[in-house]
C-alpha cells in the first residue's frame, strides 16, 4: 500500500477505513481485519454498511458528523447507530458483543430512547425528485403528469406522507379533503417537470401535462449528472472553449460539491500548482473548485501525491470527471459544436489515459522512458505520425539510437489506430446534399492493444470548424477490420458555397489517433433553382359530386359540401389520372 498511515498503524494491530481511500487499500483492510491480523479498525459508517465485518465490541465515538450539504455538523442518523451496533459480536466467535456509544449529556437521552424503542424511517426521496423524475421520462415509464402522480404513488415517500402527513409538510385539512394526497402529488410532478423544462432537459406542456425528454435529460439520466450541474453547463459551456475552460466548468459541476480545501494541504497544492498544472487554474487553489481543477490536471500529469486525503480526493475528481466530461461531449455534439465536441473528447481521453492530448501518441504503448526520451528528443513534443509510419524499423532504431528496439517501435507506430475515409458528393435539391462516406481501418491489429473492437468518432464540420453537420459513431471489430464500411447520408448546404467541408475521424480512447479529410466543393453543380410552391389558381371549389360515387359523395356529405382550393386543384390529378402528383 502507498498509504503511509496504514504501514505505520498496522505493526501495532491498527487500521483505518473509510469510503474516500483507494479501493485496493480498502480491500487490503476489510482481510487484514477478517483474518485477525488488525485487532482495531478505525471507521467510517460506510464499513458498517457495506461489507459484512463482525467484531467482538463496536465503539461510536461522537455522535457529530459533517453534512457537506448543510455544510454544518449534524446528528449521526439512528440508522447508522443501529447498522453499526449490528456488527457487534461474531456468530462463530462470540455468544454476545458490546456496543458503546459516545455522545454529549444533551443527546444522550435522544439516542438511548431511539435505540431502545422502534423509530419509523423517514423518505428523502423529494429532495431528489427532480433527477428521479428525468430518469423516469427518459426512460419512457412517465409521459405525462398523471402517469408521474401514479408512479409517486408506488414510492415509499407515498407511504410515509399518508402516515406521518406532518413531516412532510402536510396540514391535517389537506390530509381530510385529499386522503389520497393526488393533488399534492400533482403538484410535486408540476414543479419537478417545471424545473426540467427550464434546464432544456425535457419538453412539457402545463394545459395538456405532457412530458417528452429532450437530449439533455436524456445525456444527464444517461451520465447520471445531477439538474443542478445541468444548470451550470448550461450558463458556462460555449460553442468554442479551450481545455482550461472545460477543467473550469467541469470543476463547478454539483458532483464536486463535497470537495473541501484544508489547511494542510495548502502547500502541496501549490506545488502541484506549478508542476503539474498545463491549464490554467481560475478560482484559485482556496476555492473548492480550484482545488477540483489541480486534483484533476494533477490526475492526468501522474503526479505522486503525498498527503494522504489529497490522494483519496484525486482519485474521486478523476474518477466522476471522466463521467462527467463523457456528458459534456455527448451534449456539445447534440448541440452541433465542433469545437468543443473536440475539447471534451480529448479531455476524456486524457483523463483515461493521464497524459496530456500535446505528449507523443506512442506514450500509450509500454515503450521504455529511455526510448521515450530519444524520441521525443528527435521529433518533438508535437509528432508528425505520417512520417514515423514512413520510416521503417532501421530508420526508427536510428531516431531513437536503438537499433534493437527498431522493430518493436515500428509495430507500435503501426497499431496506432487510424482511420482512411473517403466521401463523394451529389446534389440532392439547392439545398441538400448526399454524403457517400466510405471508411477503411488503416492500422495493424493487436488483440492485447486494441481488444476485439475499437469505437471511432466522425463528425462532418463546416469550412470554419465550428457546426457540425452530421455525425455517427463507427465501430471497427478485429473480423472485418480489411472490409470497408460505406455509409450514406444528407447534409444541408446554404448559398454561396463554401469553399470545402471537413470529415473529422477521431478514435474514442486512443490519444492522437485522429484523421481530416477535406472535401472539395469546387466541382459541385447544384440543380437550377424551382419554385417550392406552385400558385394557387382561381378556381371555384369544386362540389362533392364531382366524385361520381354514390358511396363516397355520401362518406364526404357528413363533413363537408365542397372540396376546398388545394383539393379542388389537385382533383383531376390525383382522382383521374396515374401521373405523379409531385
Amino acid at each position: 500500500s502507498r498509504n503511509r498511515e496504514l504501514k505505520e498503524l498496522f505493526s501495532q494491530g491498527f487500521s483505518i477505513h473509510h469510503a474516500g481511500m483507494l479501493r485496493s487499500d480498502r480491500n487490503l483492510v476489510e482481510e487484514l481485519f477478517s483474518k485477525g491480523l488488525v485487532r482495531v479498525l478505525c471507521c467510517t459508517a460506510t464499513l458498517a454498511w457495506g461489507v459484512n465485518l463482525p467484531a467482538y465490541a463496536v465503539v461510536i465515538k461522537g455522535t457529530q458528523v459533517y453534512d457537506s450539504q448543510k455544510g454544518a455538523f449534524v446528528d449521526l442518523s439512528i440508522l447508522d447507530v443501529l447498522q453499526i451496533f449490528g456488527r457487534a459480536g461474531r456468530p462463530q466467535y462470540e455468544t454476545h458483543g458490546v456496543g458503546y456509544i459516545l455522545t454529549t449529556h444533551d443527546r444522550l437521552a435522544h439516542y438511548v430512547s431511539a435505540i431502545t424503542m422502534q423509530h419509523p424511517i423517514e423518505s428523502k426521496f423529494a429532495s431528489n425528485l427532480v433527477d428521479n423524475l428525468n430518469a423516469e421520462i427518459s426512460l419512457g415509464t412517465v409521459t405525462n403528469v398523471e402517469e408521474g402522480v401514479a408512479w409517486l404513488g408506488y414510492t415509499y415517500m407515498y407511504i410515509r406522507m399518508q402516515k406521518n402527513p406532518l413531516v412532510y409538510g402536510l396540514a391535517g385539512d389537506e390530509m381530510a379533503d385529499d386522503p389520497m394526497l393526488g393533488q399534492r402529488r400533482s403538484e410535486m410532478i408540476r414543479n419537478a417537470a417545471r424545473e426540467l423544462s427550464r434546464l432544456q432537459m425535457i419538453v412539457f406542456d402545463p394545459t395538456t401535462g405532457y412530458m417528452a425528454i429532450k437530449d439533455l435529460g436524456r445525456i444527464s439520466s444517461s451520465y447520471y449528472l445531477r439538474h443542478e450541474s445541468i444548470e451550470v453547463f448550461n450558463h458556462m459551456m460555449r460553442a468554442r472553449m479551450t481545455e482550461a475552460d472545460a477543467i473550469a466548468m467541469l470543476s463547478r459541476g454539483k458532483e464536486f460539491e463535497q470537495i473541501r480545501v484544508r489547511s494542510t494541504e495548502e502547500k502541496e497544492l501549490k506545488q502541484l500548482l506549478e508542476s503539474a498544472c498545463c491549464c490554467d487554474v481560475k478560482g484559485g487553489i482556496d476555492s473548492p473548485y480550484g482545488k477540483t481543477s489541480v486534483l484533476l490536471q494533477a490526475a492526468i500529469s501522474r503526479s505522486i501525491l503525498q498527503d494522504f486525503a489529497l490522494v483519496s480526493d484525486c482519485a474521486y475528481v478523476a474518477q466522476n470527471g471522466a463521467r462527467v466530461i463523457r456528458a459534456l461531449f455527448e451534449i456539445a455534439l447534440s448541440r452541433s459544436w465542433g469545437p468543443a465536441a473536440a475539447v471534451a473528447l480529448s479531455l476524456s481521453k486524457s483523463i483515461e489515459k493521464q497524459m496530456w492530448p500535446f505528449e507523443h501518441p506512442l506514450k500509450q504503448f509500454p515503450i521504455p522512458s529511455g526510448v521515450m526520451r530519444h524520441l521525443e528528443n528527435s521529433s518533438g513534443v508535437t509528432v508528425d505520425m505520417d512520417r514515423l509510419c514512413e520510416m521503417d524499423s532501421g530508420e526508427l532504431g536510428a531516431l531513437v539510437r536503438n537499433q534493437h528496439y527498431g522493430a518493436t517501435l515500428a509495430s507500435y507506430v503501426r497499431q496506432l489506430p487510424r482511420l482512411e475515409v473517403s466521401a463523394e458528393i451529389a446534389p440532392i435539391t439547392r439545398g441538400v446534399l448526399q454524403v457517400t462516406m466510405t471508411v477503411l481501418a488503416d492500422f495493424e491489429w493487436n488483440d492485447r492493444s486494441h481488444g476485439f473492437a475499437e469505437a471511432f468518432w466522425i463528425w462532418v464540420e463546416d469550412a470554419n470548424n465550428t457546426e457540425i453537420y452530421h455525425t455517427e459513431n463507427v465501430l471497427i471489430r478485429k473480423k472485418d477490420r480489411h472490409e470497408p464500411k460505406v455509409s450514406v447520408f444528407t447534409i444541408p448546404v446554404h448559398e454561396p458555397l463554401p469553399t470545402q467541408i471537413f470529415i473529422r475521424a477521431v478514435s474514442d480512447r486512443w490519444i492522437g489517433a485522429e484523421t481530416v479529410t477535406a472535401v472539395s466543393f469546387k466541382h459541385l453543380m447544384l440543380p437550377e433553382h424551382h419554385e417550392v410552391h406552385t400558385d394557387l389558381l382561381d378556381l371555384q371549389p369544386l362540389p362533392v359530386s364531382a366524385l361520381n360515387d354514390a358511396c363516397l359523395e355520401q362518406i364526404c356529405r357528413q363533413r363537408f359540401s365542397h372540396f376546398n382550393p388545394v383539393q379542388t386543384q389537385i382533383f383531376h390529378t390525383l382522382y383521374h389520372q396515374s401521373h405523379n402528383a409531385l
